[in-house]
């Protein structure tokens, strides 16, 4: 309550200035502002212009030129609801009785004492102060249905201007401008509930066919929208007040001549029923709060999760660890769930930023005699508020751009053969991790030469600089600060801030603006944009160099490798004075971790391979040399300051799963602090390294599925291998089904799929299974034994298959492996679960 008192006014009008300081301090101490003034006519002026604000008025009797029951007569015209007092030395019968007529509040003897009128002026602004109060709640209400009926109206005049016989489109407009006059009601003054029922009246002439939909009918329909849309605006400004319906309802009088026969007064609604909004409004900040704590969850359940598996191997037999195990996995699915939930809530229609450009559009093409459709692709996705608020502010100097130097005139487009109306595409789609918004059109293009003189006349670069530019680098520089190749400035463009405000916007969110131009057939704008994450937990996978503990996202890794010592050795070679490693016709550039952050030896781990994880980044690959992986969890990222981020290689820290902290590894970051990123742009086909052309060869997991045979998966295929207790597994109809990485995950017997002898029987109570990823669903393939990963030398032999769902057979340590064919088998599980 008093945060909202401090911005309602209290108006003090005393010709004792001694006095009037005294009420100052009066009206700061009840908890409002003042206003104060020495003279009545400004005084006036101050109750007119603040209206909106006021919970009381004092004024002193005796004043010049005008008393206070005369200034009180004057405030009546304006308003009566304002508490109004009269401070007076001494108070007559007469002026007593007249106090009644003019509504006044109380006489308030002068001279006062503080405490005394401090109290008198709290008592006699409370209520004023409670209805303010009420009422602004009530008009934001208004204010954000109204906004959004308005934003439909718009959108269905506009295409009434195509379809100028729509009956549906006419009646549905009726509809909602009813609704808005209704919902007007609640508002102190009827200025929008006035102007809004003369602008309906329109659209019942138009119903009845007594106003034909002409050109200049549209242009006040579209007038009139605007006033209303202005008049709606001004609510959360506090100057509604200041409209005069006597002046903006002229907006619409010629169509009440047009329409003599409009019925202005309608049966009463015998409906009464107030309809129950299903929505309300959060600020941004309480989803921001939630969905951090929903991140800190995270943290705590992979902890707990170390806890209870320790506990299960330590007392495999306890009953009570099991049940706390089961409970343990339907809270990690709730978290899930609510995890996702909070990431959709943050989201918003991308297609309600577009809602504008029709009428924009609209406006542009009659103000530059152009012919110009606007075609809107894809407006149904929901991105996170960030990414909104970029392509809002980028969209319309796009837009405005392509319509004044992209699209021509109508008749130069008839000379170069194209048709009459130009188009612009604005398409919007999802790829992967990013959003990618599009515009499109099919004008003249970016005239590279024109560009090149511009930018040495304005001296941005020079000729030597222009010459030896590609010319994706020439449309690159539309978006240098002030840059325009407008002959002139006008209300459309030429300024050239828009440009440089659109690729600033983008580049703020580490998004991508990137431009294509073909002479006389169009240009295209491409914003791709990073989507947000929601906390920022990440799948990663914990690994160890030099006793260290790091995470890498997993989204970043492409391969896991796991090479012999010895063929490691002879693949490694130098190009550009870097490391690289060649591996199947593939050259990577390898990044020794402990060696760039200098990392203190560690104890040597015996083993006689090398393992690496391939990072693809922004269309450039390179490896990881690593000590172990020692899992894959779910961290929650939490920044670090710049002091402790060597190189600024780090994208943050983590709490691991037994509490200690990690730091989470930034790959681009590391490409680009290496050297690597530029090292791998300077790649070409011809280096010193020979490359000769085999068939590619992979690592494989050998499996035992039966009691004869050994089977092998190529491991490219294999997301994880876990072990899982049967008491987790559950029946949908005759499959077994386990929830696994929020998702419902179904289990296969293999041997069951491959049709083979009677499989070995598990002892225990947990079965091994192979998660493989079919698209973006897991798919579990339970195996008997998982008895080692190895790597492939020799090519697979085709000649003896003896069931489908095998590729064929290679030898491994003098036996025969049969290799699995992952996609078959995929193929035939989806077959039979979409039969059944």
């Amino acid at each position: 309550m008093s945060e909202m008192k401090e911005n309602l006014k209290i108006l003090w009008i005393d010709d004792e200035k001694d006095l009037l300081q005294i009420g100052k301090e009066i009206i700061i101490k009840a908890g409002f502002t003042p206003i104060i003034s020495n003279d009545v006519n400004e005084g006036l002026e101050l109750f007119r212009n603040n209206i909106e604000d006021l919970v009381l008025v004092l004024c002193d009797y005796m004043m010049p030129n005008l008393n206070g029951f005369e200034l009180r007569k004057k405030t009546l015209e304006l308003d009566d609801k304002i508490p109004f007092g009269i401070i007076s030395a001494y108070v007559s019968k007469q002026m007593a009785l007249d106090a009644l007529n003019l509504k006044i509040c109380g006489f308030y003897e002068k001279p006062f004492q503080f405490e005394k009128m401090l109290e008198i002026v709290k008592k006699n602004s409370e209520d004023r102060c409670q209805s303010i109060i009420e009422n602004r709640a009530i008009e934001a209400t208004f204010f954000e249905e109204a906004i959004s009926i308005i934003d439909e109206v718009e959108e269905k005049i506009l295409l009434l201007e195509d379809d100028r016989n729509n009956n549906d489109l006419i009646n549905s407009i009726a509809r909602e401008l009813h609704t808005l006059k209704g919902s007007s009601g609640c508002l102190n003054t009827n200025i929008v509930t006035k102007y809004v029922h003369k602008y309906e009246d329109i659209f019942q002439a138009i119903k009845k066919k007594n106003l034909i939909i002409s050109d200049e009918v549209l242009n006040i329909i579209f007038l009139g929208l605007d006033r209303i849309k202005e008049l709606v605006s001004s609510i959360p400004k506090r100057n509604l007040h200041q409209f005069s319906l006597e002046k903006i309802i002229k907006d619409l009088n010629y169509l009440e001549k047009k329409a003599d026969d409009i019925e202005k007064k309608e049966a009463k609604k015998t409906n009464t029923g107030v309809k129950v909004k299903e929505n309300i409004s959060v600020p941004v900040f309480l989803l921001d709060e939630l969905a951090s704590y929903a991140g800190e969850i995270t943290v705590i359940r992979n902890m707990v999760l170390k806890i209870i598996h320790s506990l299960e191997s330590k007392y495999s037999d306890n009953k009570e660890i099991h049940i706390l195990s089961e409970l343990f996995e339907e809270m990690t699915k709730i978290n899930g769930v609510i995890q996702n939930k909070i990431s959709e809530i943050c989201k918003v229609p991308i297609g309600g930023i577009f809602k504008p450009l029709q009428r924009i559009i609209k406006d542009i093409a009659k103000e530059l005699n152009k012919n110009i459709q606007l075609i809107i692709e894809g407006d149904s996705i929901r991105v996170a508020n960030s990414i909104a608020e970029v392509c809002s502010n980028c969209i319309i100097h796009l837009v405005r751009n392509s319509a004044d130097h992209g699209i021509e005139s109508a008749e130069e487009r008839v000379k170069l053969k194209k048709q009459e109306k130009g188009t612009i595409h604005i398409k919007c789609e999802e790829d992967n991790n990013d959003f990618i918004l599009n515009i499109q059109d099919d004008g003249r293009g970016i005239d590279t030469d024109r560009v090149k003189a511009k930018a040495i006349e304005k001296g941005i670069y020079t000729l030597d600089q222009i010459k030896k530019m590609s010319d994706k680098e020439i449309f690159e520089i539309i978006f240098a600060p002030g840059f325009s190749t407008a002959t002139q400035v006008t209300d459309i463009s030429g300024r050239g801030v828009g440009m440089d405000m659109v690729k600033s916007s983008v580049e703020a969110i580490n998004g991508k603006l990137t431009i294509e131009s073909n002479l006389n057939r169009g240009t295209k704008f491409s914003l791709k944009l990073p989507k947000p994450k929601s906390v920022t937990i990440l799948n990663s996978l914990i690994i160890e160099v030099n006793e260290r503990t790091f995470a890498i996202p997993e989204e970043s890794i492409d391969i896991v490798l796991r090479i012999k010592n010895e063929e490691f050795i002879e693949n490694i070679y130098s190009v550009f004075n870097q490391k690289v490693l060649k591996r199947e016709n593939v050259i990577y550039p390898l990044v020794e971790l402990d060696k760039i952050l200098k990392l203190n030896a560690g104890a040597k781990k015996n083993s006689d391979y090398i393992e690496l994880l391939v990072i693809k980044n922004e269309g450039y690959s390179f490896a990881i040399i690593i000590d172990n992986i020692i899992d894959s969890e779910e961290i929650v990222l939490k920044k670090i300051p710049n002091c402790f981020n060597f190189g600024g290689i780090f994208s943050g820290a983590t709490f691991m799963g037994d509490g200690s902290v990690g730091l989470v590894l930034d790959v681009k970051k590391i490409a680009e602090f290496t050297g690597l990123k530029k090292m791998t742009d300077n790649f070409s086909k011809e280096t010193n390294i020979e490359l000769k052309s085999k068939e590619k060869k992979s690592d494989i997991l050998i499996t035992r599925i039966e009691e004869k045979s050994i089977f092998a998966i190529p491991l490219e295929y294999i997301f994880r291998i876990e072990e899982i207790n049967k008491k987790n597994i559950h029946k949908s109809g005759e499959l077994d089904v386990i929830q696994y990485r929020e998702q419902v995950m179904p289990i296969y017997n293999l041997a069951n799929i491959l049709r083979l002898p009677k499989c070995l029987k598990s002892s225990d109570d947990r079965i091994n299974v192979i998660v493989v990823k079919n698209n973006e669903q897991y798919v579990g393939f339970q195996v008997e034994e998982v008895l080692d990963i190895v790597e492939r030398q020799e090519e697979i032999d085709t000649h003896v298959i003896d069931r489908l769902g095998i590729l064929g057979n290679v030898q491994v340590n003098e036996k025969t492996v049969s290799i699995i064919d992952v996609p078959n088998v995929l193929y035939k599980v989806s077959i039979s679960a979409s039969l059944d």
